[in-house]
């Protein structure tokens, strides 16, 4: 009996399975391993270490961010033998999981909803809130921890909804391990975590739970223990990263942000692109609509665990703003809880479309799907060509064997596809004299209006004025590669 509920349990999220399905598929086709930026290979580099060093009793090498994405990667290395896919397979089965978590929590949340609405159309709703929209299908592809970090959120607030609309224990544990993977995986997910962190709590008192909420304290006091093992003396080496060092209020309203890294020239200040997941295409091509009817159906608004979803992802924002740096993928670790906000004004705009257009509701809701898939399939086939670009150069630089390279950004993609030469990173230090016949690789566009001020643009600047530059390859991006030779 018990074996037969669990098979009809799992075949009702098998529908779900066609998302990562999909970005699979993608990914084979366009020959992507999820590798793209100095993130990536930085992720990928450090869970190498891991992998080998309980493999080999090798030392692990220093690393910044949380540990939570790449003790999965590496787990999952032991089965597949493969650390790169299975890197890319967390974020597959992350991106999956929290299409269900979302599905889930949709249904605790507006099960009283009078009449019912079909359960059919909630799991569209998921396709069309989040598995379909842009940035989420591609972040799911990626060689990152965003998706990851976003599934430990929407789990902590799947446990706190169901805690509150059900009072059982293990929805308490379900919080904390959310809780728990969220911290572990990324570090800023404290700020949207913290208000469903209070709000538990102070249901845990209401409802007498004090001995079962000590216990479920075992659960993030495991994973600190684990985070101390691995990073031993590094452990908050995070209190020295340079968003909690130039977080100011005077970003909120700024569109030049300065970094210790360089300056960001931005379209929109950082506290308009802070609440951008309501808005850009990127989040969803109808945000602004399904916010019209929030706010005409705002008392579905009054619930609860929507008012705590609400208030982290405010908190979140303004934590976001006061950052001198916009990326649209940092939205993603809230998205999950919008998409729940969202709901009720997805199944007033579905009870509209049946209403006024009853023979064209499967095709407008199909349509919408699709639209959101090309738009990501294009965000994915961007990264592509970047990631092939990167390959192209490793496999042109092999005939330089033995040569020094002076170079930045691209650097660290040779950890992943390694070069047969010595790489002297730009970045790092003003260099005195350079190497006669050595490489010279850079962008000038991105160095002239960005590092003003900063060593990359000093040492270009010093090498065209010093030495004589002799262009061997030009790439269609504008990165070039020169051979340095003594000025005429």
């Amino acid at each position: 009996m018990q074996k037969s509920y669990i098979i009809i349990s799992m075949k009702k999220y098998l529908v779900f399975l066609l998302a990562p399905l999909f970005g699979i598929l993608l990914c084979i086709m366009l020959d992507f391993n999820g590798l793209y930026g100095q993130d990536a290979h930085e992720y990928y580099r450090y869970t190498q270490s891991v992998y080998h060093s309980i493999l080999q009793g090798k030392q692990i090498e220093d690393y910044l961010w949380g540990v939570g994405y790449p003790l999965l990667g590496t787990f999952l290395s032991f089965f597949t033998k493969n650390v790169l896919f299975s890197l890319q397979a967390v974020s597959f089965i992350s991106y999956t999981l929290i299409g269900i978590l979302i599905y889930k929590t949709t249904n605790l949340i507006n099960a009283a909803s009078v009449p019912p609405f079909p359960l059919f159309f909630r799991k569209i709703a998921v396709f069309l809130l989040y598995f379909s929209v842009p940035y989420c299908l591609r972040m799911s592809t990626l060689v990152m921890s965003d998706t990851l970090a976003a599934l430990g959120i929407t789990l902590c607030f799947y446990g706190l909804s169901h805690f509150y609309y059900q009072q059982k224990n293990s929805a308490i544990y379900v919080c904390m391990l959310g809780f728990t993977l969220a911290l572990l995986t990324r570090y800023p997910t404290i700020v949207t975590t913290f208000p469903v962190l209070l709000a538990l709590f102070f249901l845990i008192f209401k409802y007498q739970k004090k001995s079962v909420f000590i216990l479920s304290l075992l659960i993030p006091l495991m994973g600190l223990i684990l985070h101390i093992a691995i990073k031993r003396g590094d452990s908050f080496i995070f209190m020295e990263h340079n968003a909690l060092h130039t977080w100011s209020f005077s970003n909120y309203f700024s569109t030049e942000l300065h970094r210790p890294d360089g300056i960001q020239y931005c379209t929109f200040p950082n506290i308009i692109y802070a609440f951008s997941h309501i808005w850009h295409p990127a989040y969803g091509f109808f945000g602004l609509i399904l916010l019209f009817f929030i706010w005409k159906k705002r008392e579905n608004l009054a619930n609860f665990p929507t008012k705590i979803a609400l208030i982290s992802i405010v908190l979140y924002a303004f934590f976001l703003a006061g950052i001198p740096l916009q990326n649209l993928r940092f939205l993603l670790l809230t998205f999950p809880l919008l998409s729940i906000v969202y709901y009720p004004a997805f199944e007033h705009c579905i009870e509209l479309i049946m209403k006024c257009l009853p023979k064209w509701k499967y095709l407008i809701i199909i349509g919408l799907i699709v639209a959101q898939s090309v738009a990501g399939i294009k965000l994915i086939h961007d990264f592509a060509q970047k990631n092939h670009w990167e390959k192209q150069v490793t496999a042109d630089f092999q005939v330089y064997k033995g040569m020094t390279l002076y170079t930045f950004d691209i650097d660290i993609a040779f950890g992943s596809y390694p070069v047969p030469l010595k790489i002297i990173n730009t970045w790092h230090e003003k260099v005195g004299d350079f190497e006669i016949g050595a490489l010279y690789f850079c962008e000038e566009k991105s160095l002239e209006s960005q590092f003003i001020g900063q060593n990359p643009l000093a040492n270009w600047r010093k090498v065209q004025k010093e030495y004589q530059l002799n262009c061997l390859k030009t790439y269609q991006n504008g990165w070039k590669l020169y051979k340095i030779e003594k000025k005429l």
